[in-house]
């Protein structure tokens, strides 16, 4: 059996391997994602490349996903929404920013297994710019981070995140992580190589 599966797979499978030695050693690190809080973009088990210190030559745009240092000095990953001077506010959910509510568009449902679970949660694709869109999905219509906020105002030299899996996400809704500061962004999250737990299904996807 072991033999029968990598057979047909070994030329394509020398070829890629060699493709992510070469990437990584020039360019990457490689990054596992343990939680939900970025599903459907990142899911469980998803190994990917980050873009190593990409924010010391480029700006910080809307709509990226990024590595940073939390304020226990771990790093977390979410998804930049609010950029210094924005106005953000959070309702169920949906994000105002500056005004206006982002647009959103129904995508069906997303389903996933959770020990034995299965949840389908309802899945849209975010507009955060005319050329920068998402999907992000909401799982639950009582969960504490669907609590509507009050406006806030993104300090100078910080950044606002939220996780793409809205219901499950700590992000800069609540006062253990807030504001991200510039000083505190490391990488750029830019290709998904593999993963522990769907092995080919998520093999070689550039992360929007």
């Amino acid at each position: 059996m072991y033999k029968i599966i990598l057979y047909p797979l070994s030329f394509f499978s020398i070829l890629y391997l060699i493709f992510l030695y070469n990437w990584h050693y020039n360019y990457d690190l490689f990054y596992y994602m343990p939680t939900k809080s970025m599903m459907p973009t990142l899911q469980v088990g998803d190994q990917f490349f980050v873009r190593v210190n990409y924010y010391k030559d480029n700006p910080v745009k809307r709509g990226d996903i990024i590595v940073f240092k939390n304020k226990k000095d771990i790093d977390y990953i979410k998804r930049v929404i609010g950029l210094p001077g924005d106005t953000v506010k959070v309702i169920s959910g949906r994000v105002i920013l500056n005004g206006k509510m982002i647009n959103y568009e129904s995508a069906g449902i997303f389903s996933y297994d959770d020990d034995g679970f299965k949840y389908e949660c309802k899945n849209y694709i975010e507009k955060i710019t005319s050329n920068k869109t998402y999907n992000i999905i909401d799982c639950d219509d009582y969960a504490e981070a669907d609590l509507n906020l009050e406006t806030v105002v993104v300090p100078k030299n910080s950044y606002y995140v939220l996780g793409d899996n809205r219901d499950n996400s700590l992000d800069s809704r609540f006062d253990e992580v807030g504001f991200i500061s510039k000083s505190a962004i490391m990488h750029k999250v830019f290709f998904i190589y593999w993963s522990f737990v769907k092995k080919y299904s998520r093999m070689g996807i550039f992360v929007k």
